[in-house]
């Protein structure tokens, strides 16, 4: 609370102005002269109490004297306030530390001081002596800026007026890429499980049973090696419906805790490992603390796959994660689910973990409708292309690409969803279709006819028309049965 009072000059006089008392934004006690009358100066006191109260709330700025009083203080006491800010924030203990040490590095080599010798410039030129000193990839260059831009993000507006380094650019590690990672195939992921399996030697602590019990949780699951060193028998669930693992915030990279569905083959796996496990237990003890590339390096060498080839290197967190993200794609899962089990903020991130290689690509453009009928008067001198046209995988059923114009005869039986059953669903075909098809029936019966558009309607079912108008419906396989009549 403000207070007035006139100072007390000695021999019994006082000040002529009033002398005005009041604790400013950061706490601290300030005096000021107010005016010779008191109803000024206590007009004044208020405005000062209400100004010190919006400032702490972050309402308006804080004056010029609260900046000039912090930036007297050494640059480093401004570094250790801002790293007790973000740890009570939940970052975590290597976090910060790296935090520290990044941004010591500018301060020395940019002999900064005091936080008003923080320029764009000058912080530039540190950053660049730093990367040739060490020879940074331009992802670890980016880490030294981003956390010089949350500094001094930090620092304004109580302690900047502005802030300098808003033009400061991330770099584009696209360009400088120093760590390439591949994905295995499932194929591979299977050699790798079996070559530790049949390992008799012990790797980083961890027998061969261990160890391929890690490569197959890492692979089924996705989950980082640290939160896979955190997990014991109490974070499974498996009693459910969905059997399900448990993230707690503190373990998990984005510190949130996430509850993620297991592959009812590793649900069953986990039943059988679990049983020997207190539940206070780590599944992998000590695993945070152990070189998982050391002993993938060697499993792989046994297995007969190379750890380093010209797409990448197949370390730990590339044969489990990498390759989760990359079969899920692969396998048709929507990229937004896929993001959901990766636990991404971001689907460009997701997709940086997804390697799609030319294979790939090649069966994708397998998948592309064509029509045999195409390359009918074309001698392209290609067996492969002879016996796509013989036994078409993929269709339409006209010479135009789109259905319901037929001009030929021979309809392959692939076109034919179904040989014994009216109706097919989704699980006899691919995923594209829909939930139920009518299979195509054989319309011409060994007799050419004409393109049509839509035929006219009949009340016989038994007519092979596009169009039909029944007074009943069939079901099929699911109650009820029979004829519904139409009313």
């Amino acid at each position: 609370m403000a207070s007035v009072f006139k100072r007390n000059l000695g021999n019994g006089r006082k000040a002529k102005v009033w002398t005005i008392q009041y604790i400013d934004s950061s706490g601290k006690q300030r005096q000021c002269k107010g005016f010779s009358d008191k109803q000024e100066s206590e007009r004044l006191a208020f405005k000062l109490e209400e100004q010190a109260r919006m400032e702490k709330t972050g309402l308006i700025e804080p004056d010029s004297q609260n900046r000039k009083e912090m930036a007297r203080k050494a640059i480093d006491i401004h570094l250790e306030e801002f790293l007790r800010t973000i740890e009570c924030k939940g970052r975590t203990v290597k976090h910060i530390q790296l935090m520290r040490t990044r941004l010591k590095t500018i301060f020395v080599v940019g002999g900064l001081e005091k936080i008003d010798q923080i320029h764009h410039e000058n912080v530039e030129e540190a950053i660049l002596e730093i990367q040739g000193q060490k020879d940074l990839g331009l992802r670890t260059v980016n880490h030294y800026i981003q956390s010089m831009k949350e500094f001094v993000g930090w620092l304004v507006p109580k302690r900047l007026a502005t802030n300098p380094l808003l033009d400061l650019e991330i770099r584009n590690a696209a360009t400088d890429v120093r760590k390439k990672r591949r994905a295995l195939t499932s194929e591979e992921i299977s050699r790798l499980v079996d070559a530790a399996r049949q390992s008799q030697s012990s790797v980083q602590g961890f027998d061969g049973e261990q160890r391929a019990r890690l490569y197959l949780l890492s692979y089924m699951t996705g989950l980082r090696k640290n939160e896979i060193a955190s997990l014991k028998p109490s974070h499974f669930n498996l009693a459910g419906k969905t059997a399900t693992v448990t993230i707690e915030a503190k373990d998990s990279k984005h510190r949130k805790k996430d509850v993620l569905p297991l592959h009812p083959i590793l649900a069953v796996l986990l039943s059988e490992w679990l049983k020997d496990y207190p539940e206070d237990m780590p599944i992998f003890p000590k695993l945070g603390n152990r070189k998982a590339y050391v002993m993938i390096r060697k499993d792989l060498e046994s297995a007969g796959i190379p750890y380093r080839t010209k797409d990448g290197d197949a370390d730990f967190h590339a044969a489990g994660r990498h390759t989760f993200i990359t079969e899920l794609m692969r396998n048709g899962t929507p990229i937004v689910v896929a993001r959901e089990l990766a636990r991404h903020s971001d689907i460009n991130t997701t997709m940086r973990y997804t390697h799609i290689r030319l294979d790939d690509q090649a069966k994708g453009i397998e998948n592309l409708p064509v029509d045999p009928s195409w390359t009918k008067n074309q001698d392209l001198g290609s067996e492969n292309l002879q016996q796509i046209r013989s036994d078409p995988q993929c269709i339409s059923s006209d010479s135009s690409g789109f259905p319901g114009h037929s001009e030929s005869s021979n309809v392959p039986e692939s076109h034919q969803l179904t040989q014994t059953s009216e109706f097919a669903t989704c699980s006899e075909t691919s995923p594209c279709v829909t939930l139920i098809q009518r299979k195509c029936p054989s319309v011409t019966e060994g007799h050419k006819v004409e393109a049509a558009g839509i035929a006219p309607a009949s009340r016989d079912p038994s007519v092979r028309a596009s169009t039909c108008v029944s007074s009943y419906l069939v079901f099929v396989g699911k109650p009820p049965t029979g004829r519904v009549p139409l009313r």
